[in-house]
């Protein structure tokens, strides 16, 4: 209850941003509920629950809980139960087709892509590892630094196999890469890191950066002929190099995207 203004002043501040709250997966198995989802979405009046699966970081963290059985069966209660919709979020290894179709069918509005080129939780939990001196886990982490589906190979994956909202996050720095995400099939992109190096250098400079990228995003649309989101998610594009054969080899046309109108 002492923290609960530490996440308030959240909708406080601002009243008409997109807010998610946040449950681990692994709670569930613990005895997590409805109770205590709703409790976190009303602490920072939240418009959804984001329910973060993190297998990897689990698997290779200290003391860390790989117990995920009856998840998606809690994932099902969830999503009836709360106020609001339920977005699975992976963090930072991203997510594959046949995950997401489960997801969808355990009653999930959206995925939080998350995926391979931005924070490593792996490499956060190797660099705990090596200071306590868990020689084991220390070597996992680093075995599976890169562990993982792309953002940009997810977010294609999961578009073209599922109905569901899609907020691709991972490895985005630019507004730039916010158009590209979107043109793949994301409703939204999120980063990170390019803010909080802005938040160091104080608050002038990360609202000045926040301007910078809503007009990035602006010019670039204007640049393809977009004029809002569903004509962008419409443009023609091309993929090449790794991300096509990969694609390809799992099953998926990129040349689709070439010929779009």
């Amino acid at each position: 209850p002492e923290t609960v203004p530490t996440f308030s002043v959240v909708r406080e501040k601002a009243p008409t941003t997109f807010v998610m709250g946040n449950v681990g997966t692994p709670q569930l198995s613990l005895g997590w509920g409805v109770k205590e989802a709703q409790m976190c979405i009303d602490m920072v009046d939240a418009d959804a629950l984001a329910l973060h699966m993190n297998p990897l970081q689990e698997a290779v963290q200290v003391d860390g809980d790989t117990d995920y059985r009856g998840v998606y069966a809690k994932i099902k209660e969830l999503s009836k139960d709360i106020s609001v919709p339920l977005i699975m979020k992976e963090t930072g290894a991203g997510i594959a087709w046949e995950d997401a179709m489960r997801m969808q069918e355990a009653g999930a509005s959206g995925l939080e892509i998350s995926g391979v080129g931005g924070t490593s939780w792996s490499a956060v939990e190797y660099h705990i590892a090596k200071e306590v001196g868990k020689k084991d886990m220390e070597y996992l982490g680093q075995a599976l630094w890169n562990w993982g589906v792309p953002t940009a190979i997810s977010v294609v994956e999961t578009s073209n196999k599922t109905t569901l909202e899609i907020i691709a996050s991972g490895g985005l720095r630019t507004g730039a890469e916010v158009v590209k995400s979107i043109a793949l099939g994301a409703h939204l992109g999120g980063m990170a890191k390019p803010f909080l190096e802005k938040a160091v250098e104080g608050r002038d400079s990360l609202s000045e950066h926040v301007d910078h990228i809503i007009r990035e995003i602006k010019v670039v649309m204007f640049l393809v002929g977009a004029k809002n989101v569903e004509e962008l998610r419409r443009v023609p594009v091309v993929i090449l190099g790794r991300t096509a054969e990969w694609l390809g080899r799992r099953g998926f046309n990129v040349d689709k995207y070439v010929s779009r109108t």
